[in-house]
């Protein structure tokens, strides 16, 4: 049974033509705090909602576009070391170029700036996921060698749990009929339904749109 939609659910927008929906983030300016050891932030003030903008404004509320915030970034940096990214370095250089000349227009510099910064964030994961490796085997290194495989503190409690029991397959073709299953071969109906070839039972289907990063390293 169909479900009749909620009178109250808001319909979007159609965007205008030659208007773009993609809204560059909001900047926020640095200072150096009293001793200079780190960045201070000074936030502009916050932009209406989005529901509450004219079409008209949606090339970037009137104003140039800014630089998002980096302050979690750069408090995430203090944590790990973070390897150079020459590619990265360079990446800034010409965004800024580009901005400066004037090349690119309000979306195309919230576009690039965001993947900046997804890349940016992807290096201090990446760093911190390291870090963190390092110290889980620690732990278990250290809980390994204690007589209490369970060590209790203030935030919570790390435990050594002995490992789960998996089958290992060493050699499939001995392995006997009744311990075998069988399932549609997805791969081959796809190919026969792409001919096309109708193929009863099954039908091709489109999954949801997905976004896909590649980074040149």
């Amino acid at each position: 049974m169909n479900k009749k939609p909620s009178p109250t659910t808001a319909k979007k927008k159609t965007p205008v033509a030659g208007k773009s929906p993609i809204i560059p983030a909001r900047g926020v300016a640095l200072r150096p705090s009293e001793d200079g050891s780190h960045p201070v932030a000074e936030p502009t003030p916050a932009a209406p909602a989005i529901d509450q903008m004219p079409v008209e404004n949606f090339s970037g509320y009137g104003r140039p576009a800014q630089f998002s915030d980096s302050v979690a970034r750069t408090r995430a940096r203090d944590l790990v070391e973070i390897p150079a990214n020459p590619k990265l370095e360079q990446a800034r250089l010409d965004r800024d170029a580009a901005v400066a000349a004037k090349a690119l227009s309000n979306w195309e510099v919230a576009m690039v700036e965001s993947l900046i910064d997804l890349r940016d964030l992807q290096d201090v994961i990446d760093a911190m996921t390291a870090k963190q490796e390092i110290i889980r085997e620690n732990i278990k290194l250290a809980l390994a060698q204690s007589e209490s495989k369970t060590f209790k503190f203030n935030l919570g409690a790390a435990t050594l749990a002995k490992g789960a029991e998996t089958v290992t397959i060493v050699d499939e073709k001995k392995i006997p009929f009744a311990y075998m299953i069988s399932t549609p071969d997805k791969a081959k109906i796809g190919r026969a339904l792409r001919v096309p070839q109708d193929v009863e039972g099954a039908k091709l289907s489109e999954g949801k749109p997905s976004l896909r990063v590649s980074w040149d390293d």
